[in-house]
Parts: C-alpha cells; sequence; structure tokens
C-alpha cells in the first residue's frame, strides 16, 4: 500500500492546523449551498451540498487521524507509512479515502442534472471498487481524484460557456486549484514541498469556493 504522504519536519502541525481548517470551509460551502438550495429548490444544489458535507466530514477524519501519528513524524520519520498503522487508524484513513470519493461523485453526479438513485450508485461504486481491489490504494485513490475533478471542471467550464457568469468561472478555478494539488500527490510523491503545496492549493480553492457560493446567496437573497 506504499507510503501515504512525506511531510517536511517543519510542517508537521501546520498541516493538522490547514486540514482542521479545511473541515470547517467545506462545512461552510455545504451550508451556503444547502441555504442556496431552499431558495432555488434546485435540486443539483443540494446534491452539490451533501458532496462538500461528505468531503468536510473527510477532513475532519484525516485531521483526527494525522493527530495520532505526529508522534512518528516528530522522532524523525519522513513518511507515514500505511503497514505501521494499526488498525484503528486504518479505519480512519479507509473512512477518509470514502467520504472524500463520495463527496467527489456526489458533486460529480449534480453537474449532470439528472435524477437517477441507479447512476448516481454506479458512478460511486466504480471508484470504491477500484481503490478498494487496488495494492496501492493511496496512489488509485488520488488517481480517481484527478479523474473526477478533471471532469467536474469540464462540465462547469460547459457550464461558464453558456451563462458567462463570474461565479461560475470562479468554481471552475476553485476545482482547477485541488485538481493540481491531487496531480502534485501523484507525481511529486516522493518530494515533501509537493504535500505543502497541495495543502496551501486547496486552502486557496476551498477559500475560493466559500467566498463565491456567498456572493452568490448574497444576490438570491
Amino acid at each position: 500500500m506504499a507510503s501515504v504522504y512525506y511531510v517536511p519536519q517543519w510542517f508537521i502541525g501546520f498541516d493538522i492546523m490547514l486540514e482542521f481548517l479545511f473541515a470547517i470551509v467545506t462545512a461552510i460551502v455545504a451550508i451556503i449551498a444547502a441555504r442556496m438550495y431552499q431558495i432555488s429548490q434546485e435540486k443539483n444544489i443540494l446534491h452539490f451540498s451533501r458532496g462538500f458535507l461528505c468531503i468536510s466530514l473527510s477532513y475532519f477524519i484525516w485531521a483526527i487521524v494525522n493527530i495520532s501519528i505526529v508522534k512518528e513524524l516528530i522522532a524523525g520519520s519522513p513518511a507515514v507509512i500505511l503497514e505501521k498503522l494499526s488498525g484503528f487508524w486504518l479505519i480512519g484513513i479507509y473512512a477518509y479515502l470514502f467520504l472524500f470519493i463520495a463527496g467527489l461523485v456526489t458533486i460529480v453526479y449534480a453537474t449532470l442534472n439528472i435524477k437517477r438513485g441507479d447512476i448516481y450508485y454506479l458512478l460511486l461504486a466504480l471508484p470504491l471498487i477500484a481503490i478498494g481491489g487496488a495494492y496501492q490504494k493511496i496512489l488509485i485513490f488520488r488517481i480517481v481524484s484527478v479523474f473526477l475533478l478533471a471532469f467536474i471542471i469540464y462540465r462547469e467550464l460547459l457550464a461558464f460557456m453558456q451563462s458567462k457568469k463570474v461565479n461560475t468561472l470562479f468554481v471552475t478555478l476553485a476545482f482547477t486549484f485541488i485538481f493540481i494539488s491531487h496531480v502534485d500527490l501523484i507525481f511529486l510523491t516522493m518530494r515533501p514541498t509537493a504535500y505543502v503545496l497541495s495543502h496551501l492549493l486547496e486552502l486557496g480553492a476551498y477559500a475560493l469556493l466559500a467566498i463565491t457560493l456567498f456572493r452568490a446567496l448574497k444576490k438570491h437573497d
């Protein structure tokens, strides 16, 4: 299953604070989207909210797991190895993987503007089976995430080309930042700076999403 990530010593602790911040900001995104759904009654916005709620929970779990393994990193190990973690913390990592993928799939489903439970089941089951059956689960998780994020960016670009709305462009840009952060972790896994860069990109992305949705909500009010 290989390493989960490589962390520079100076960044230990900051990453956990950022992950809790991600959980809070993505929860805010989910709440704003839920409020927008109450106003518009558009199902795709409700799915968008649920998707970010899953992502928020995934980051919260991920931060808790990271707290448990800080001692190992402080002791001098540059990487977290799945094989060295106990069963309890492995469950936490798998919960993070499941919830993050479920969140992305739900957002993909929202962009499709369809109302078919069987399609959603298929979209969710296939990546989870691929990750669950893989030897290097973290690597496959990142590849699947990149694929789903690329599709979301494509759909948002189509929506922007049709509407020409600035908010849609900002949403596309935010997902692009998240996409780049996951690409970094695939190709630069052996470099601790990739872990730092991915966190900074995600921080900018989620902040941009929250601001964009808040602006859209104010227009609806």
